[in-house]
């Protein structure tokens, strides 16, 4: 890298904003975090102060470079004038590589060269606020975003989402229905004050978080009502769940305890109808669920329908079918399973999603054997995998 900034340094190039960016986070991630800082600094000295507008940051140029840098803030022009976006970029990278203590010195370093932090500024910072488990420095650097005018965006309160939902040391998961209720739909009114439209991101944050694998183990679902106003509001907006959501949904139905069968099927139903198409990661679920049950059937009937759409599935599903057969001792089944698995021309050949369920596959497959059931020979190499 140093090497091709020298060349075009010889070759007179004048590099834009973006390669001084890059510059910036490559020297920082790879270790030489103070190279960075001082990159930074170098970028000061030869930038156009005069260019900047009276707001304090870089206006979009009609004829721009078209290059984006907003995961640093940057807009869809490339002006080599004092801007944060550089200053967010070193952030996020010793964020990366936990040198958080020489955040303070770009932060300093900004506001020297009458540089503002903006609302990507804050998000990286709540980011790791939220993440890190530390709510009083979470609602800090809120009070801090309010205080310099930064209007929130998506991004902000997908952050604030994910950290209310997902956080063990968030107390709104010990809450009653009617609070979480009430907390979901005070965080769509200040969304909707902030102008800020949720997207297909924002309510699958949401569902996964009061619906997905974390909240399995408990003895009650808790958070059902909650969840309930999050698909009330989407009818009402006239969004339709996207397929993750599907899945988050169809996840939930089989962890109840007993598993809702009937809302189950009406999901199906209703991605029928809506024209919504499964992809394989719902159809492992539906058929890993449906064989945790013993649904014999319906799970084979899903797992036939997979090649029929160009889909195959993943060896947890291959694996959860398998054991579900073998207990219901349905020999022609598993007959047929390890063939379209193992088999060259098998439907399922192309299982290809390493996981190590992959290995109790045909675990159990060469245990059978030993047991005196009678299966196909198959190309797939049984000794290798054991």
């Amino acid at each position: 890298m140093q090497d091709i900034w020298e060349e075009m340094a010889k070759s007179g190039v004048r590099p834009a904003l973006r390669c001084w960016t890059m510059r910036i986070q490559g020297l920082i991630r790879s270790g030489q975090w103070q190279q960075g800082l001082k990159a930074l600094d170098e970028l000061s000295k030869i930038w156009d102060p005069a260019a900047v507008p009276a707001g304090g940051a870089p206006k979009p140029q009609p004829n721009g470079d078209n290059d984006h840098l907003s995961h640093t803030g940057g807009e869809l022009y490339d002006p080599l004038v004092p801007s944060m976006v550089p200053v967010n970029a070193a952030i996020t990278s010793l964020i990366a590589i936990k040198e958080v203590d020489a955040i303070g010195t770009c932060l300093q370093w900004a506001e020297s060269h009458n540089i503002q932090p903006d609302t990507t500024t804050f998000n990286i910072l709540l980011r790791r606020a939220v993440r890190g488990n530390q709510p009083h420095d979470a609602r800090n650097i809120l009070q801090q975003m309010e205080t310099a005018d930064c209007q929130p965006d998506i991004h902000t309160f997908t952050i604030i989402l994910d950290g209310l939902f997902h956080n063990s040391g968030i107390a709104f998961n010990l809450e009653n229905p009617e609070a979480q209720v009430a907390a979901v739909s005070d965080i769509f009114r200040q969304m909707k004050a902030a102008g800020i439209v949720p997207s297909p991101l924002t309510y699958g944050t949401m569902l996964d978080g009061l619906l997905g694998p974390a909240k399995w183990s408990r003895p009650k679902q808790l958070n059902v009502a909650a969840a309930r106003a999050v698909l009330d509001h989407m009818a009402v907006e006239g969004i339709k769940p996207s397929r993750h959501i599907y899945t988050i949904l169809i996840s939930h139905y089989f962890a109840l305890d007993p598993p809702d069968l009937a809302s189950i099927d009406a999901l199906w139903e209703r991605m029928q109808l809506e024209g919504t198409t499964a992809d394989h990661i719902f159809y492992d679920r539906i058929i890993e669920g449906y064989a945790r049950i013993g649904a014999v059937e319906k799970m084979l009937t899903f797992l036939r329908r997979m090649p029929k759409e160009g889909k195959f599935p993943g060896w947890v599903a291959l694996r959860a079918v398998l054991r579900s057969l073998v207990r219901v001792e349905h020999w022609e089944a598993v007959r047929d399973l390890v063939k379209d698995v193992g088999d060259k021309d098998g439907v399922f050949r192309n299982a290809s999603r390493l996981s190590w369920a992959k290995k109790d596959f045909w675990d159990t497959v060469y245990d059978l054997r030993l047991k005196g059931i009678e299966l196909p020979a198959v190309e797939e190499d049984i000794e290798t995998e054991t």
